[in-house]
């Protein structure tokens, strides 16, 4: 079989080198051709390329084995913890993002076969790892997800008990007056509409109400494990929450079976009382109980819970909905009546960015429903009722994310802050433009400044305290190359770091959601995880940063499928969680600052322009 094996290899790759010169040249289909004229001719057989195909599949194993343990670190001696003394630990510095598009190439249970592998000494491939996933339901990506957030937490929550108990060491006197917050988790899974259609509203109000379910259960079985007795009342408030969750999840999930039914689901959440929405509330609680003890430990232990509810609240992770340009402008276009809001060509777009700022300034919030939200066919404003309902009835202290992809313009911002405003949410949602097309990365920049000129958008800044960015690796990649790509987002980065302490002067965080996938084609590594978090927020940016005195809040993606994999198992994910917390907390060094590439403007430019037209 090596032989057979060589042989095709060295087809495929002179027909790599052909299709160089020549383009109509296909080296796969060329391949494949060979290999069907040598089936029909009797050369080779079924067991040939079964033969093959297992020698194949058993050398892949073995290689994505290996990068899995080189990724996460596993072998690696733990990274030691830095020195925390002079950093404010209630403080976000980074947070994981687990994304889900069809990138689920091999079957769930292949995949936990592979992370069990890269976790202990020795391969044992199972049978036919290779064989196609026939389909991946919205139930499976959310479920995937779930493991892998699970195991995320719980790394999170064991890098928080070291922080305590580094901060008990050297702060013996006042170790428990802050909670843990450095480090966190997000999703879209089951809220990203931005080229789907195959998730209803009710779809994604449910799968929040299991994620609440889950992490209540979470924290109660958390704070049964302690023992301790004073923190049995929240235990009793978490377990009446938990046992009426899954109450309306049930009637959630007959909602689309039953129409006649949609009053009484709609009224059994609404109507509830004593329902659990403050989830920093049951934290200050639990922080005040473990303030209250004499042992030590116990507090530590009673402090980690109430760390993980103050970062994570009812919920498994922070919330990204996810919409485009485009289904914004749709949703803005009857506001006025006239559906000319955001028209292009009737009136400028500056016009309407200063008569959507006068409007938040002066009109009141609208009073909405579940029956508006059924009743409503725009997306966007789907989506922002969707947020409103997520913050009354789930959990009203979790800020959530509105990530708007393909965002090239003021007015596409300006007009989520408008629907935020009259929703009522604007002080719980941070809204992102995702600036991945050519367009986008050039003038990102200047879609920012012309936004913080108007005193509106300052003062939502200012409330929120951050400024979420997104840029997407994948699809700039995809526009102008993923080399050219790297240099216009990273340029992106510092050019809104220097208009946001230019136009806003106070010490406003901002926070730069990097996004994409796990190939080295959308902006991914099989390297270490100190190269993958540097990749996507250089040294460069990072120094930079911290030399105009901009707070970095730092958040990455990773995507379902071999993103997940990272955290597959409990060791492999605090394998994970160690080296990101590393990698987030090394020191921006002056050396960085000093490199050739970025002083030497006149060749990296040269070179970014040639890149960049030669993909165009």
């Amino acid at each position: 079989m090596t032989e057979l094996r060589e042989n095709w290899l060295s087809h495929l790759i002179n027909f790599r080198e052909q299709g160089m010169r020549i383009s109509d040249i296909n080296p796969v289909a060329a391949l494949a051709d060979i290999i069907c004229e040598q089936l029909y001719g009797g050369e080779i057989n079924r067991s040939d390329l079964d033969a093959c195909l297992e020698q194949i599949s058993q050398d892949l194993w073995t290689r994505q084995r290996k990068h899995l343990r080189l990724q996460t670190g596993i072998a690696d001696t733990p990274t030691p913890l830095p020195d925390l003394g002079n950093h404010d630990i209630t403080q976000p510095v980074y947070r994981a993002v687990f994304t889900a598009h069809p990138v689920f190439a091999l079957r769930h249970n292949v995949s936990m076969a592979l992370c069990s592998d890269a976790e202990a000494k020795g391969a044992q491939m199972p049978d036919q790892p290779y064989a196609q996933r026939n389909v991946v339901t919205l139930q499976e990506e959310h479920a995937e997800a779930m493991a892998a957030i699970c195991n995320a937490r719980r790394a999170i929550c064991d890098l928080n008990a070291a922080i305590l108990q580094q901060r008990q060491e050297y702060q013996p006197d006042d170790w428990r007056t802050s909670l843990p917050q450095m480090l966190g988790v997000s999703t879209w899974v089951g809220y990203d509409l931005d080229g789907r259609s195959d998730i209803s509203w009710a779809d994604s109000f449910r799968l929040r109400l299991t994620e609440k379910a889950q992490a209540l259960h979470i924290y109660l079985a958390a704070l049964r494990t302690t023992g301790i007795a004073a923190a049995m009342p929240v235990s009793e408030k978490l377990d009446a929450e938990l046992s009426a969750t899954r109450d309306d999840i049930t009637r959630f999930e007959r909602l689309g079976a039953d129409t006649n039914d949609f009053a009484t689901t709609v009224n059994a959440l609404t109507e509830r009382e004593n329902k659990l929405t403050s989830s920093s509330a049951i934290a200050d609680e639990i922080h005040a109980i473990a303030n209250s003890l004499d042992d030590n430990v116990k507090a530590r232990q009673l402090m980690v819970i109430a760390a993980d509810v103050r970062t994570h609240g009812f919920g498994m992770a922070e919330v990204h909905l996810r919409i485009n340009a485009v289904q914004l402008r749709n949703a803005m276009r009857p506001v006025d009546g006239r559906g000319i809001s955001v028209s292009d060509g009737m009136v400028s777009s500056r016009s309407l960015i200063d008569r959507l700022s006068s409007r938040i300034a002066s009109e009141s919030p609208w009073q909405i429903n579940f029956k508006n939200l059924d009743n409503e066919s725009a997306t966007a404003r789907r989506q922002l009722m969707l947020a409103a309902q997520f913050l009354k009835h789930i959990d009203c202290d979790q800020p959530i994310r509105l990530l708007i992809a393909e965002c090239e313009k003021p007015l596409t911002l300006m007009s989520a802050l408008y629907l935020a405003h009259k929703l009522g949410i604007s002080n719980k949602l941070d809204i992102s433009p995702l600036f991945e097309t050519s367009y986008g990365l050039e003038h990102g920049e200047q879609v920012i400044d012309q936004l913080l000129t108007h005193q509106p958008y300052v003062d939502y800044v200012r409330r929120r305290g951050r400024l979420a960015i997104q840029t997407g690796f994948s699809d700039a990649g995809r526009f102008i190359g993923q080399i050219a790509a790297n240099m216009a987002i990273e340029r992106l980065q510092i050019k809104i770091a220097q208009c946001l302490k230019t136009r806003v002067d106070d010490e406003i965080t901002l926070l730069f959601f990097n996004t994409h996938g796990e190939s080295l084609g959308r902006g991914g590594a099989q390297s270490t995880m100190a190269d993958r978090q540097n990749f996507i927020m250089t040294p460069f940016v990072r120094a930079r940063a911290a030399e105009m005195g901009v707070p970095i809040y730092h958040q990455s993606s990773f995507q379902g499928g071999d993103g997940y994999r990272l955290f597959g198992t409990p060791a492999l994910a605090q394998a994970t969680i160690r080296g990101i917390f590393a990698a987030e907390m090394a020191p921006a060094s002056p050396v960085w600052l000093a490199d050739p590439f970025y002083y030497q403007t006149d060749f990296s430019l040269d070179l970014f322009l040639s890149l960049k037209s030669w993909h165009e």
